[in-house]
C-alpha cells in the first residue's frame, strides 16, 4: 500500500473511532481517566490530595476533550507529568526548608552556648558569688535560645522539610537544587511530547493535517496546556 493510501485509510479508520455512542458506553469511558490509578492512594505521597489530582486530570480532559482510547491515554500520561511537576515543587520546597530551619536551629544553639559560656566567665569574675539578678538575666536567654533550637529542630521534622531530606539523601551528597532542575526539565519534556502526539492524534480523526512538531497547541500558542507560563510570558 502506498503511503499516500495508508495515510488515507488512517484518517478513514480514525473518523470510525470517535468513541461510544451510547448514554452507557459515555459513562464507561468518562471513567477512564479516574480509574488508571494516577489518584490512588497508593500513588500519592502523604501530602498530595487525591481531589487536588483528579481535578487537574479533569481539567485537562475538558480542556482537550480526547476521544478514543489512544487519547484517553495519554491525557492520564500528560496528568501524572503534570503531578511530578507540582511534586519537584515540594521537594524544591522541602529542600529549602530543610536547611532553612536548619541553620537557625544551628544559629540557636550558638547563642545558647554563648549565654552559657557568658555565665560561667561571670561567675568566675565574682567567684562563684553572682548576683542572683545577672544570674536569671543569662539562665533566661539561655533558656529562650535552646527553646528557639528545639522550635526549629521540629519544624524540620515537619512533612515538607521532611520532604527535602528524603530529596537530599536520595541524591547522595550531590546538588539537590540543581538534580531538581534537570528532573524538571526532562518532565517538561515529556509533557510536551505527549501533548505533540495528543493533537496529532485529534488531528488525524478529524482530517486535518497534523500540527508542526515541537509542542504548543495548532494555533501557535507557546503556552502549552496545563503548563504554567514562564515569569517572560505572564506579562
Amino acid at each position: 500500500m502506498s503511503t499516500e493510501k495508508k495515510a488515507e485509510a488512517n484518517r478513514r479508520n480514525a473518523l470510525k473511532s470517535t468513541g461510544p455512542k451510547s448514554p452507557e458506553g459515555k459513562a464507561r469511558v468518562g471513567q477512564n481517566a479516574v480509574t488508571h490509578g494516577l489518584c490512588s492512594r497508593k500513588a500519592l505521597l502523604p501530602n498530595e490530595e487525591p481531589e487536588r489530582m483528579r481535578a487537574q486530570l479533569e481539567a485537562l480532559r475538558r480542556d482537550l476533550t480526547p476521544q478514543g482510547a489512544g487519547e484517553e491515554s495519554l491525557i492520564a500520561l500528560m496528568a501524572r507529568d503534570l503531578r511530578k511537576l507540582a511534586r519537584l515543587d515540594g521537594f524544591e520546597a522541602g529542600v529549602y526548608e530543610w536547611h532553612h530551619f536548619g541553620i537557625l536551629a544551628k544559629r540557636a544553639r550558638r547563642k545558647a552556648s554563648f549565654y552559657e559560656d557568658k555565665l560561667k566567665r561571670e561567675e568566675f569574675i565574682h567567684g562563684g558569688d553572682l548576683p542572683r539578678a545577672v544570674e536569671e538575666k543569662y539562665e533566661k536567654k539561655y533558656d529562650k535560645a535552646r527553646a528557639e533550637a528545639k522550635q526549629m529542630k521540629s519544624r524540620r521534622r515537619a512533612s515538607l522539610p521532611t520532604m527535602g531530606l528524603t530529596f537530599i539523601r536520595g541524591v547522595r551528597g550531590g546538588d539537590a537544587l540543581s538534580k531538581l532542575s534537570r528532573y524538571s526539565a526532562d518532565i517538561e519534556r515529556s509533557y510536551l511530547k505527549k501533548l505533540d502526539q495528543f493533537q496529532r492524534l485529534q488531528a488525524q480523526r478529524a482530517g486535518r493535517v497534523p500540527p508542526p512538531s515541537g509542542g504548543g497547541d495548532e494555533n501557535g500558542s507557546d503556552n502549552p496546556v496545563g503548563l504554567p507560563a514562564r515569569p517572560h510570558e505572564a506579562d
